[in-house]
């Protein structure tokens, strides 16, 4: 074969031009004629053939379209049906009823009844105190929540008779009553285990008592003045606990040698 350059003769077997060092090209074939005994080299040209491959018909697995939708509003309504509680739920936290009194809150239509429980018990008790027992400066404190599942509702009435502080308080929760506590404080020149009589009307604290069914609470008071003890890290202070039922608590301090100060009240639970 020659060359495709200088024309040169190549022999056989050798795949570089000896004169111009040119390379011959691998699609060549070298064809060799008997007759004359030459041989020369044929350019031939290679070509390649793509054959399809038997994919099936994938279309005929696919979901219907309407089959998808289905599922997919399937889920919204389930999202939307566990969300929903929770925002309403939220919606009515303590927060929501921390600056409201029973009255408003009722007049949401909220409450489930502890509220309205909660309200009657309220406005009996300022009416004992007010009317019945003729106790001044009458003031309340009411309070209730919505949280986890619970109603609660808590009050307190409280009120002045001779300088005398008088408290009533009272606790519900899902429509009953958890506690109710009264409590008695004021000042007196003498310790209260030192005097005759206990600093308070013995009338006005055996009638709050037995309204609240805290029966006795007067005689709780007298009896545990007697039993002061005085407390190991503070010199002017004393205490008396009655932990069973009622629970009877009484503490007093010391100011000075003609002025203490004392703090009575008795529970139910």
């Amino acid at each position: 074969m020659k060359c495709d350059v200088c024309g040169t003769k190549i022999p056989i077997a050798e795949s570089t031009c000896p004169n111009c060092g040119y390379r011959v090209k691998k699609d060549v074939v070298q064809s060799f004629d008997a007759s004359n005994k030459t041989h020369e080299h044929i350019r031939t040209q290679s070509t390649k053939t793509y054959v399809k491959p038997n994919i099936p018909d994938m279309s005929m697995f696919q979901t219907p379209k309407w089959i998808i939708g289905i599922a997919v509003a399937f889920v919204v309504v389930v999202i939307i049906m566990t969300v929903l509680p929770l925002l309403s739920k939220s919606s009515r936290s303590s927060s929501d009823w921390s600056e409201m009194t029973f009255q408003e809150v009722i007049d949401l239509g909220e409450g489930e009844g502890t509220i309205e429980l909660a309200q009657s018990s309220l406005e009996k008790v300022q009416n004992l105190m007010s009317n019945t027992l003729h106790i001044e400066d009458i003031y309340t404190h009411e309070y209730c929540s919505d949280y986890d599942d619970s109603v609660n509702a808590s009050f307190s009435v409280q009120g002045y008779s001779q300088d005398v502080y008088y408290s009533v308080n009272y606790t519900y929760v899902d429509r009953e009553l958890l506690s109710s506590e009264l409590t008695i404080s004021g000042t007196s020149q003498k310790s209260i285990k030192d005097l005759e009589t206990l600093p308070m009307n013995k009338d006005i604290v055996t009638k709050l008592g037995d309204y609240m069914d805290i029966h006795n609470a007067y005689e709780y008071f007298d009896q545990g003045r007697l039993k002061l003890v005085k407390l190991k890290d503070y010199n002017d202070q004393y205490e008396y606990v009655h932990s069973q039922n009622p629970y009877v608590f009484i503490h007093e301090k010391v100011y000075s040698r003609n002025e203490f100060e004392y703090y009575c009240t008795i529970s139910s639970r």
